[in-house]
C-alpha cells in the first residue's frame, strides 16, 4: 500500500458536515441525509458543504500537506523538485517596473516594507506553492495613510474555501481553523474586483467591508475575523489565495508531490538499500578448512584459542589447516535499470527532464537540449500563475492607495505597471546567431528579386532576435529606420551628392570618382565656382 494511503488509513478522523439543505448556493456539492453514519463509513457519501466532488476529502488534503512537508524535509530528491522549479520560475528575483514615480513610490513602499519583504517573501511563496498547492496572504489596511501589509497563512490551517456564487471555480472566502476555539472557524473574504455597478469603488480590488458579513447559506451568516489588537486605524480585510493543481471544479490546490509521492518513497528506500548492500560487499569472513580427521570437540578448541588475525597481520599454519576470506556475492546488475526506471517515472510526474535530477542514463547533449522545451512551458505557465497572482497584489496596494487619497487615479483606471519575471529559455546562442546571419543574407536576395518587401524582412529579422533574447518592437524600429533615413538624406542634400548603393569607405568622408550629384552628374571639386547639386 502506498504512502499516501497508508497514513490516511492509520489515522482515526471523523469529519463533521452538514446536509444540502444549509447550502448557501445551488450546486451539486452535497452529501446524501445519512446523518446516521460514521464520518468514516461510506465515505463517498460524506463532504463537506464547501467541498466539490472533485475535492479531496479533508483528511486527505490535510494528509497530502503533511507528506508533502515530510518528504521535502526528508527526501533530496523531492526537495530538489520543488526548489528546481522555483529556481527557473523566479530565478533572480521579481521586478515591478513603472515609468510613474507616484507609483513607484507606492509599490517601493509597500514591497521594501520590513514586514512584506517581497524580494524574499516571493520565493517562498513559490517554493510552497508547490509544496502545498495553493497560498494565501492575510491582507492588512490601514485605512488612514493606505498602507498595506501581508501575512502568510499556513495552508495546513486551511479548513475550507468557500466558491463564489455561480462560479465554484472563484473562491469566495476561506475558513481557517481558530487555535482556541475547536468547533470555530475563522474566515477570510478572498479580495477581488467590486462588481457592483453603482459602487464607488466599481472595478477596483477590495476586501471586506466594516461589519460586513458572509452569507453561509440561507438562514446562517458569518462574520469575517477581525483580530483583537490591532493599532487604531488598521484592520484585517481579507486574503489573497491562489491553488494549482486543480480542476475547475475543485476549490482546493494539491500538492506538485502529491502524485509521485509513492515513487520518491519507493526511490528513496532503493538507495538507501543499495547503500546497504555496498557495505555488505565490504565484509567478509575467514573460512578455516582443518583437513583430517579433527573431531568436533578440536575444532572448538581451535577456534577458542585462535582469533580473527588482525589486519596486517601473518598466519602461520601448516597442509592441515587451509584458509580462505570469504565476502557476500549480491548481484546488483538490475538494480540501476530499476532505480533509472522509478528516476524516469518521477521525472515526467514531476514535469522536469531526468537530467534536471542528475539522471544521466541515455541523456546525451542533444536529447538533453529537446528536453528541455517542454520543461520550460510548463515552468513558464507557472510563472503566469504568480505573475498574475503578484499582479493582484500590487493592483490592490495602489487602488488602496488612491481611496486613501495617497495617489491619484489615472483616467482610464487602470495603473501602469508591469510585473517581470526571469527569463527561463535556454536558448542555443550559436544555433540562432548562425541562423540570423543565414536568413539576412536570404533576405537580401529576397529583396533584390523583390520576392519580399521591407516589412516582411525587419518582422523576420525581428522573430530571430527575440531567439536571441532580445526582444525589439517591430513598430518601434521601423519608425527609428525611417528617422535614420530623413537624417541620412538630409546629411546627402547638405553635401549635394547621392552615395552610390555600396561606397567605398573614404577617410575624409568626401565625394569621390563614381559619385554623382543629385542631378546624377559628378560633382565639382570645392573651390571650383559652385556647391554639389547646384
Amino acid at each position: 500500500m502506498g504512502l499516501l494511503e497508508n497514513l490516511v488509513n492509520g489515522a482515526a478522523a471523523i469529519i463533521g458536515l452538514k446536509e444540502a439543505s444549509s447550502l448557501p448556493i445551488d450546486t451539486d456539492y452535497y452529501d446524501d441525509p445519512d446523518l446516521n453514519l460514521a464520518g468514516n463509513q461510506n465515505a463517498r457519501y460524506w463532504r463537506r458543504i464547501t467541498q466539490s466532488a472533485s475535492d479531496l476529502s479533508p483528511l486527505t488534503q490535510e494528509r497530502q500537506a503533511q507528506i508533502a512537508l515530510h518528504l521535502f524535509d526528508r527526501n533530496p530528491l523531492a526537495k530538489r523538485i520543488l526548489e528546481v522549479v522555483k529556481d527557473y520560475v523566479i530565478g533572480e528575483g521579481i521586478d515591478v517596473d513603472t515609468g510613474d514615480e507616484a507609483l513607484r513610490k507606492q509599490i517601493d513602499r509597500f514591497w521594501n516594507d520590513g514586514q512584506n519583504d517581497m524580494d524574499r517573501r516571493v520565493h517562498v511563496l513559490t517554493t510552497e506553492l508547490g509544496l502545498y498547492g495553493e497560498q494565501a496572504l492575510a491582507v492588512f489596511v490601514n485605512d488612514g495613510s493606505g498602507a498595506v501589509r501581508v501575512v502568510s497563512i499556513d495552508p495546513r490551517s486551511i479548513v475550507a474555501v468557500l466558491p463564489t456564487p455561480g462560479n465554484p471555480d472563484v473562491a469566495y472566502a476561506i475558513g481557517l481553523q481558530a487555535k482556541n476555539a475547536v468547533d470555530d472557524t475563522h474566515y477570510l473574504k478572498v479580495i477581488r474586483e467590486d462588481d457592483k455597478p453603482d459602487s464607488p469603488t466599481f472595478g477596483e480590488l477590495v476586501g471586506a467591508a466594516l461589519d460586513e458579513p458572509l452569507r453561509l447559506s440561507e438562514t446562517q451568516t458569518a462574520q469575517y475575523y477581525q483580530p483583537a489588537g490591532l493599532a487604531p486605524g488598521v484592520r484585517l480585510v481579507g486574503c489573497f489565495y491562489v491553488a494549482v493543481n486543480k480542476v475547475q471544479s475543485a476549490t482546493r490546490g494539491r500538492s506538485d508531490l502529491l502524485c509521485i509521492a509513492d515513487f520518491l518513497d519507493l526511490y528513496d528506500r532503493l538507495i538507501f538499500d543499495e547503500a546497504e548492500r555496498m557495505s555488505m560487499l565490504r565484509a567478509f569472513v575467514w573460512d578455516v578448512t582443518v583437513k583430517g580427521n579433527a573431531t568436533e570437540a578440536e575444532l572448538k578448541v581451535k577456534a577458542g584459542s585462535r582469533g580473527t588475525p588482525a589486519p596486517g597481520t601473518v598466519n602461520y599454519h601448516n597442509e592441515s589447516e587451509e584458509w580462505t576470506a570469504l565476502s557476500p556475492s549480491l548481484g546488483s546488475a538490475d538494480s540501476q535499470n530499476t532505480a533509472d526506471l522509478i528516476l524516469s517515472l518521477i521525472a515526467t510526474g514531476a514535469g522536469i527532464p531526468k537530467h534536471w535530477l542528475s539522471g544521466v542514463m541515455d541523456v546525451n547533449r542533444s536529447t538533453a537540449f529537446e528536453m528541455g522545451e517542454p520543461a520550460l512551458k510548463r515552468l513558464g505557465a507557472r510563472q503566469l500563475v504568480l505573475i498574475s497572482f503578484l499582479t493582484r497584489i500590487v493592483r490592490f496596494v495602489l487602488d488602496t492607495a488612491s481611496r486613501a487619497g495617497a495617489l491619484s487615479r489615472p483616467t482610464d483606471g487602470e495603473w501602469a505597471f508591469t510585473v517581470g519575471a526571469p527569463e527561463m529559455s535556454s536558448r542555443d546562442l550559436i544555433k540562432a546567431a548562425t541562423a540570423l546571419n543565414t536568413t539576412v543574407q536570404a533576405l537580401g536576395t529576397a529583396k533584390m528579386e523583390h520576392w519580399v518587401d521591407d516589412g516582411t524582412a525587419q518582422q523576420t529579422v525581428v522573430m530571430l532576435l527575440s531567439q536571441l533574447g532580445l526582444e525589439v518592437d517591430l513598430e518601434e524600429m521601423q519608425a527609428e529606420i525611417e528617422k535614420q533615413k530623413v537624417e541620412d538624406q538630409a546629411q546627402q542634400d547638405q553635401l549635394g551628392y547621392l552615395a552610390p548603393v555600396n561606397p567605398v569607405p573614404r577617410g575624409n568622408g568626401q565625394p569621390g570618382p563614381g559619385d554623382l550629384n543629385r542631378n546624377g552628374q559628378e560633382p565639382t571639386p570645392a573651390g571650383q565656382g559652385r556647391r554639389f547639386g547646384t
